[in-house]
């Protein structure tokens, strides 16, 4: 897997870093029960609903711990049925050891992430560089209070996916990522933020063969995924839950200290503010665009302006640069969000950090503590603190465009120069 082979040590140092990933996880996980238990608990009653009466009765309720894409279900089921096996024939639920068994498979992706962040900045840095990236990663806390304490079951599964995919992508391997991105996509819909990247990464790099296989491999696994909804006619339920997925969360923000949290959006005097300060996204922002619709345009417009980047001058560096700003844009600009999605951001940043530029290591302090912040005082902080926690989050953004986009902002003759140039090679 590693693309630079530096012998037996260098991959002797990378599963020492995995282990010791590994046990800091693990001994949150041991230690202290799930930071988020109502999410737990609609997970759990999922988990045990597939393992017991199968797969396709996943959708059979439409409660939130189900109301993701079909491919979540399976990890569900393969942890319901180790926990079956070993502890409990009858799945009892709320057991310390049911929360324990539901966070041993995210933190293994976990681990198993750090080991690529390691492959990932070993692409274009040295060993020693590579060894912080993935060190850094290891022990973030953001992302072990993201996996291992509170528990987000489905993130680490995804991110893996969409890391595998990348990487794929940039050894010109249509199947792979092909297949992982797909996968992806079909575990949780965050993945989608980096369709666009990963797809371009990838035909720069492939035949038109290639790409016609790719596609066969994509629509393949999604049918695979679908295999036993088709099977026992639950399908439709799928699309139930699909449509309902699309509807939950309608605010211009959840949980999550982004830029919707730093607008005025809650200031018309029709709009009542809920719980948490959120307002619904349907709302007019400015031209006839609601709150949700201004927020995709933007987030379209920082990715195709990112792609762009890419084509004029992409490197992997630029490449992996590219990741942070779509993984913290995709949180940032965007309404009907959660603190736990910008945990997408993480790998990425944790990849760029030790390469010696201030902007990229201030970056990733701000999200770390940003993210902290976002997750420990959603309700007992008053609401000049979040924004201020948001301005963390718009700084981690500005430093990262700033670093993207540096040689267009410096000469701006050079971004007109890149809409007429052809398209670049591969990263």
């Amino acid at each position: 897997m590693l693309s630079k082979p530096d012998g037996a040590g260098t991959a002797r140092e990378v599963w020492a870093i995995a282990g010791v990933a590994l046990a800091a996880r693990l001994a949150i996980v041991l230690a202290l029960p799930s930071g988020e238990p109502g999410d737990m608990a609609g997970w759990v009653e999922t988990a045990r609903r597939v393992t017991v009466h199968g797969l396709h009765a996943g959708y059979a309720v439409l409660a939130p711990g189900s109301l993701y894409p079909p491919a979540f279900l399976y990890p569900l089921w393969v942890t319901g049925q180790a926990y079956m096996l070993c502890c409990s024939p009858g799945f009892d639920t709320g057991t310390r050891t049911l929360d324990v068994f539901m966070r041993l498979g995210p933190i293994v992706a976990d681990t198993f992430l750090t080991v690529l962040v390691y492959v990932l900045a070993r692409r274009w840095s040295d060993r020693a560089r590579a060894r912080w990236a993935s060190l850094l990663y290891a022990l973030n806390p953001a992302v072990l209070a993201t996996v291992a304490w509170k528990g987000m079951v489905g993130d680490p599964y995804y991110l893996v996916l969409i890391m595998v995919a990348l990487l794929g992508a940039l050894k010109g391997r249509a199947v792979p990522a092909a297949f992982c991105l797909t996968l992806g996509v079909l575990t949780k819909p965050q993945a989608l933020a980096f369709v666009p990247l990963v797809s371009f990464v990838l035909l720069s790099g492939v035949t038109r063969r290639q790409v016609l296989t790719g596609l066969a491999v994509s629509v393949l696994t999604t049918l695979g995924v679908l295999l036993p909804f088709v099977l026992y006619g639950t399908l439709g339920e799928v699309w139930a839950a699909v449509q309902q997925m699309g509807s939950i969360h309608a605010y211009t923000q959840n949980s999550a200290d982004n830029l919707w949290i730093l607008l005025p959006v809650w200031g018309d005097a029709a709009t009542v503010p809920g719980s948490y300060g959120e307002v619904p996204d349907s709302g007019i922002l400015v031209a006839g665009l609601t709150y949700q619709a201004s927020g995709l345009l933007a987030f379209a417009a920082l990715s195709l302006l990112m792609l762009a980047r890419l084509a004029w001058a992409g490197t992997l560096r630029l490449t992996v640069l590219a990741g942070a700003v779509i993984g913290i844009g995709f949180f940032f600009l965007n309404t009907r969000m959660h603190v736990n999605y910008v945990f997408l951001a993480f790998p990425f940043l944790c990849a760029l950090a030790p390469s010696g530029d201030l902007r990229l290591r201030l970056a990733l302090g701000t999200a770390t503590l940003a993210c902290l912040v976002d997750w420990d005082a959603l309700a007992v902080l008053p609401w000049a603190v979040h924004r201020i926690n948001a301005a963390l989050y718009g700084t981690t953004f500005l430093l990262l465009c700033l670093t993207a986009f540096q040689p267009w902002l410096s000469h701006p003759s050079l971004f007109r120069q890149a809409g007429r140039r052809g398209q670049a090679s591969a990263p």
